[in-house]
């Protein structure tokens, strides 16, 4: 009779055993579940979002690519910043426009400019718009401003970053 009955606990401690696991192995397999469901919910929204926003989104993608410059020679492109800024300077009344660039503290993508021009804060200002509008991918860091000896207008040290990439060629290396 013993022997029965401890044949039987056997049994019940089995089926309480296996029950347990099942219940175990069912909230994995629910936990898994909505889990999937969440990512699945966060795809849709993300494809409701660009769905409804996908013109901003494509503007927002070129305003990123205007923001840095791809180039093929720092040198050259150098150049052509300093003849770009010397322009936009002449053509909003700046004087005695003066660059210098050091590419020794280049950082990463970015190479740091100083400009130093003799104007009124006004011209300075509007160059300063021009300059936001015409070359994104030159942006100020910095403007001192000390008043001319002469009483005439300020001297302006304005430090800019050239933002570049360099431009990738037909095999996909720089």
């Amino acid at each position: 009779m013993k022997n029965r009955l401890t044949r039987n606990w056997i049994v019940v401690g089995i089926i309480w055993a296996g029950a347990l696991t099942m219940t175990y192995l069912n909230l994995q397999m629910i936990q898994q579940i909505k889990t999937e469901q969440e990512s699945i919910e966060f795809m849709q929204m993300d494809d409701v979002f660009l769905k409804n926003n996908f013109e901003k989104v494509i503007q927002v993608l070129k305003r990123r690519a205007s923001l840095h410059k791809p180039i093929d020679s720092i040198q050259i492109e150098l150049l052509s910043i300093e003849n770009r800024l010397r322009s936009l300077a002449q053509k909003k009344g700046l004087s005695e426009i003066r660059l210098a660039s050091d590419q020794t503290a280049m950082q990463g993508d970015r190479i740091p400019l100083e400009m130093y021009v003799t104007s009124t804060y006004r011209d300075l200002v509007f160059w300063l718009r021009a300059l936001e509008t015409d070359a994104p991918f030159l942006v100020v860091t910095g403007v001192k401003m000390t008043e001319n000896k002469d009483g005439e207008g300020y001297r302006f040290q304005v430090g800019i970053d050239f933002r570049f990439s360099v431009a990738e060629d037909e095999n996909g290396s720089a």
